[in-house]
């Protein structure tokens, strides 16, 4: 095998992470694919933290008060 740099695909595959070496022609070719995969991530990440946010204004809006005690 030639000295690298070499053009490798990591992913996780079932819980194992999976690596594959790819061509400069294959790199190429499908790189609007792995432009694709890493906006996803990115919009998925998004997603993940804005429904943590709305969580969390609701739990809070809608968290039961102690009632306070009135003397009377």
């Amino acid at each position: 095998m030639l000295h690298g740099p070499y053009i490798q695909w990591t992913r996780t595959v079932q819980g194992k992470t999976v690596t594959r070496y790819l061509s400069q022609e294959q790199l190429e070719r499908y790189r609007a694919w792995f432009d694709n995969a890493h906006r996803l991530k990115d919009l998925v990440t998004k997603l993940e933290i804005a429904s943590l946010q709305a969580l969390e204004t609701v739990e809070t809006s809608t968290s039961p008060r102690r009632p306070r005690h009135t003397e009377g």
